[in-house]
C-alpha cells in the first residue's frame, strides 16, 4: 500500500484532470443526495413535522413545537384522519401539556433506551385524550405495516419456484409454529402428530382423486357452457333474422303500393329485389333453426 501511494504522489496530473475529478465527483454526490432525498420520508411535511414529539425538542423549543404540531395536524386533516373542529382543543392540550410538564422531566428521557411512545402514553393519555389521540395516529405511520413486511419477508423465505399456493400455506403454518415454540428444539411431537405423518399418503392420494375429479366437472361444465352459448347465439340470429324478413315484406308491399297508385314501373323493380333479399333471408333462417334444432338435441343428451 505505501509504494501504491508513493507511486501515485509521483504521477503527474494536470489542473484539467484535477478539475474534472472534482466536477464528476460533485456530480455524483448530488445525484447520489437526489436519490436519497426521494426515498427519504422527510419529503412529506407530516413526516418532517412528527419532530414536535420529541421531549427534548419539547422542553428547548415549545413554540416551534407547537407551529410543527400544528402542520402535522393539517396534514392529518387533509388525509382525513382527524375532523377540523377538534384541532383547536389538541392544541390548547399540547399547550397545557408543555406548561405542565416540567422540563427536567422530559430530559430525562433517553432515546437510546426508552420508547417514545410508552413515555408519551403516560403522560398524555389520561389527561390529554383528544391530544394522545393525535399523537398515537403520528405514531403508528411508521410501523403500522410493520407485521404485515414481517409476513412477507418470511414468505419470501419459504417461497420456492414452481410452489403451488396450498404449498406455501402449509410451508407458512410450520414456519410460524416454530416460531411460537422458540425453535424447532423446542417443537413436541406429540401422538396426534405422528399419526397425522403416518397417514400423510393417503392424504395425498386422496386429494389428488379430488382434484381430478375436479378438473373433470369443469371441463364438463365448461363445455356444456359453450354449448349453452351458441344455442343462445343461434337464437339471437333467429331473431335478427326473422326481424329483416318481416322488415323487408313490409318495404316490398309499400313499393308495389307505391307502383298501383304512380304507375312508375322503377317501385316494381325495387320490390322485387327486395323479395328476392327476403327470399334469401328465409333459406338462412330454415338452415339457422336446423342447426338451433340439432344443437338442442345434443344438449339434452
Amino acid at each position: 500500500m505505501y509504494l501504491q501511494s508513493a507511486e501515485f504522489r509521483k504521477m503527474k496530473i494536470s489542473d484539467k484532470d484535477v478539475l474534472g475529478i472534482r466536477i464528476s465527483a460533485k456530480a455524483a454526490l448530488i445525484t447520489f443526495t437526489e436519490k436519497v432525498l426521494e426515498k427519504s420520508p422527510m419529503r412529506y411535511p407530516l413526516a418532517r413535522s412528527i419532530s414536535c414529539l420529541d421531549p427534548h425538542f419539547i422542553a428547548q423549543s415549545p413554540d416551534a413545537c407547537k407551529t410543527m404540531l400544528t402542520r402535522m395536524l393539517k396534514s392529518l386533516v387533509d388525509a382525513k384522519r382527524l375532523q377540523g373542529s377538534v384541532c383547536d382543543e389538541i392544541l390548547q392540550q399540547f399547550e397545557h401539556f408543555m406548561r405542565s410538564v416540567l422540563s427536567s422531566e422530559l430530559l430525562q428521557f433517553k432515546p437510546g433506551q426508552d420508547r417514545l411512545d410508552i413515555f408519551l402514553h403516560d403522560k398524555m393519555c389520561t389527561p390529554y385524550p383528544k391530544l394522545w389521540m393525535a399523537v398515537r395516529m403520528a405514531l403508528l405511520l411508521s410501523h403500522g405495516q410493520a407485521t404485515i413486511e414481517r409476513g412477507f419477508s418470511v414468505n419470501k423465505k419459504v417461497v420456492i419456484e414452481n410452489q403451488q399456493t396450498k404449498n406455501l400455506i402449509a410451508r407458512r403454518l410450520i414456519k410460524d409454529h416454530i416460531i411460537q415454540a422458540g425453535g424447532i428444539l423446542q417443537v413436541s411431537i406429540t401422538k396426534q402428530m405422528m399419526i397425522s405423518v403416518r397417514s400423510a399418503r393417503s392424504r395425498y392420494s386422496q386429494y389428488l382423486a379430488d382434484k381430478k375429479e375436479c378438473e373433470v366437472k369443469e371441463r364438463a361444465h365448461m363445455k356444456r357452457k359453450a354449448e349453452l352459448d351458441a344455442i343462445e347465439e343461434l337464437r339471437m340470429k333467429t331473431k335478427r333474422l326473422k326481424s329483416d324478413i318481416d322488415a323487408l315484406h313490409i318495404s316490398v308491399k309499400k313499393y308495389a303500393e307505391k307502383c298501383e297508385t304512380t304507375g312508375d314501373l322503377t317501385y316494381i323493380a325495387k320490390s322485387n329485389s327486395l323479395r328476392r333479399t327476403a327470399d334469401e333471408k328465409e333459406e338462412e333462417l330454415k338452415k339457422v333453426n336446423e342447426e338451433l334444432d340439432a344443437k338442442i338435441e345434443k344438449y339434452k343428451q
